[in-house]
This record gives structure tokens, C-alpha cells and sequence, in this order.
């Protein structure tokens, strides 16, 4: 999670062209932040909630084939576009000062769909009881895997570790 540099590209190392998504943000308690995606909603799709949402559960659909509501902000932003309503766009730039006053780094946990912000914090959460529970459930995360950068390949390696 991160912002935009003044060239329209995200502030990430690998400065890819910025695509701001509009997201949810629950803090529970200053340790746990969990964002949630707010989606285009898929056309011709009924009005509901997901099933696996709708028992306490994650989304447990491939990503991009669930045609159902993942939380009540979600539903509620698809019912106001449906209406004809623009709220998409008045909500990112609502979110703007926010983003200029973060400067703090923040590492996502894609499965958990946590924020946390130090390294430190992500390791205790990896190894957490709930995170590999999740981990060992999920069917909708493709996970891929990239070089490190060239100048920094050799500071690498595969852990013995299983």
C-alpha cells in the first residue's frame, strides 16, 4: 500500500503506472488494520452477499469470479452506482490528505488482508496460528514470484528451513 510519486507512478520500488483502488479500512486496534477492496461491480449481478462472507468466512472464489458483495461498504457503493450515482471518484479524492500525511511504511498480508507496519510486525503475524490457518485455506490468492533487483541479488537466498 503505498502513494503516488508526482509522475503518476506508485511510490513502490518498482514504480509501476499508478491505479489508486478504492478500499475499505477497519482498524480493530492500532496493531490490526484490514483493508478490503471495494470492486467495479460485475454487470447483470444481483444484489447479495457472498456466501462464504455471509457465514464469517473469506471469499474463498478465484479472484475476479465472485459476482457477490464482499462486505456492507461494498454493497452499499454498488446500490449508489447502480442508482446512477458517481461515488467512486468523490471517495478517492476524499482519501487524498490521508495519503499525503502517510508516511509510514506498511507491508500487506495478502492472504489475511491485513496492514502492518514494520517488518518486525509481519514476521510475528506470519507466524501466526491464524495467518497459517488461513494460509493452508486458501483457494483465491495466485501467488507468483519475481527476480530480486539486479544491484541487490546477491544479499538472497533460499532459506534451509522448511
Amino acid at each position: 500500500l503505498t502513494s503516488k510519486r508526482w509522475n503518476e507512478t506508485c511510490a513502490a520500488d518498482t514504480a509501476h503506472t499508478w491505479n489508486p483502488v478504492l478500499v475499505h479500512h477497519l482498524s480493530e486496534h492500532s496493531t490490526k488494520q484490514i483493508y478490503s477492496q471495494i470492486r467495479p461491480r460485475p454487470q447483470s449481478c444481483p444484489f447479495e452477499y457472498c456466501s462464504h462472507v455471509r457465514q464469517g468466512k473469506p471469499c474463498w472464489h478465484k479472484v475476479g469470479r465472485c459476482r457477490s458483495a464482499q462486505s456492507e461498504v461494498e454493497m452499499v457503493v454498488w446500490k449508489a452506482e447502480h442508482s446512477g450515482l458517481s461515488v467512486r471518484p468523490h471517495l478517492l479524492q476524499l482519501s487524498l490528505p490521508k495519503q499525503t500525511r502517510s508516511t509510514q511504511v506498511t507491508i500487506f498480508c495478502k492472504v489475511c488482508l491485513l496492514a502492518l507496519s514494520s517488518p518486525e510486525s509481519f514476521y510475528r503475524h506470519c507466524s501466526s496460528l491464524e495467518h497459517a490457518q488461513l494460509l493452508s485455506q486458501d483457494t483465491t490468492t495466485k501467488w507468483k514470484q519475481r527476480q530480486p533487483p539486479h544491484n541487490r541479488r546477491a544479499e538472497f537466498w533460499f532459506c534451509g528451513r522448511p
